[in-house]
């Protein structure tokens, strides 16, 4: 399955191809899709609470790409738990976590992969919201110009034991058999957006102590990396890119690992399988896919995508699209 957020393709289409609504607030997956529910809460006309919790049949691709210049809409992903299916040893099972925000004017994906059982909250709040609540509990704007000019980057966190602590309290209220109170649940959002906003600060800071970057190598990288998805099938290799970046290879080694997290290799990796994730999903041959990647055989590229989805492309060609 494939969806594509943009300005035709709301929240509310998703739910309408994903999922039969029983009330209000609960949203039951289709069976042809997979188990499990979303439950929504609009606590004002520019805050809405979201929480997921499915098991999918098929892999799911997500992806956002709206043609704002400025940040007028945010988007917070609070990764509860993520892990394989029926295993219950949580050590070594779980998949993901951590949080993301990101916004509107930033191209993002989200894959979720077959038998996995994803507990998300996400947050979803407009630009004015955030300036009118901003001026009474005075959040780290900062943080602001930070998510402005980070184009393709993921501003991806590891949750403190705060946040966690606070996503578990609105699962809890969510679960109780008492009547669930909104503006309960708007504080508690709030809360954990200052949260989490505090920890990406916190840790961007850090980072610019650490590396010492500078702003125009920060945004040469920005530009170098937005440009590579549009030329998905010509990347250039680490001693190229370091040219076109006008950097040695270590320095571009170094800021490219303190900025992305990981090193340009698996970066690169990464972007690749996603996209090819994508091709797939729209109904692309795998023999057309690989070409498309930069791959000789088609046997190289099924064993890269193997090893890092644990699905084989002719799987995912099975699975419905829309």
């Amino acid at each position: 399955m494939n969806f594509h957020f943009n300005e035709e393709n709301s929240l509310s289409h998703f739910l309408d191809k994903m999922c039969d609504s029983t009330d209000e607030f609960a949203h039951n997956i289709k069976s042809r899709y997979g188990t499990g529910q979303i439950l929504t809460y609009h606590l004002h006309v520019d805050l809405h609470l979201y929480i997921f919790d499915f098991i999918l049949n098929q892999p799911l691709l997500i992806q956002w790409g709206f043609n704002d210049t400025e940040p007028t809409e945010y988007f917070l992903f609070h990764n509860i738990s993520e892990r394989i299916a029926n295993q219950t040893n949580s050590d070594d099972n779980t998949l993901e976590h951590g949080a993301v925000i990101f916004t509107r004017n930033n191209y993002r994906r989200k894959l979720w992969l077959p038998n996995i059982q994803c507990n998300l909250l996400f947050v979803h709040f407009s630009k004015s919201w955030f300036e009118k609540i901003n001026k009474a509990i005075s959040f780290p704007t900062q943080i602001l110009e930070n998510l402005k000019y980070t184009n393709n980057l993921y501003l991806n966190i590891s949750t403190t034991s705060t946040s966690s602590l606070v996503t578990t309290l609105i699962r809890n209220h969510l679960d109780s058999k008492d009547e669930i109170l909104l503006p309960y649940l708007e504080i508690k959002s709030i809360e954990l957006i200052y949260l989490l906003f505090t920890d990406v600060l916190r840790n961007i800071n850090t980072q610019k102590v650490k590396s010492s970057i500078h702003p125009n190598d920060l945004a040469k990288l920005n530009n170098f990396m937005g440009n590579i998805y549009g030329n998905i099938g010509n990347i250039p290799n680490i001693e190229e890119a370091s040219k076109i970046l006008g950097m040695s290879m270590s320095k571009f080694q170094r800021i490219f690992k303190t900025i992305m997290g990981d090193s340009y290799y698996n970066n690169i990796l990464r972007i690749k399988m996603d996209a090819g994730m994508e091709f797939l999903l729209k109904g692309s041959p795998v023999s057309e896919v690989a070409f498309k990647l930069g791959y000789s055989s088609i046997g190289n590229f099924t064993n890269v995508f193997k090893k890092t989805f644990n699905i084989l492309p002719s799987e995912v060609l099975k699975s419905d699209a829309y």
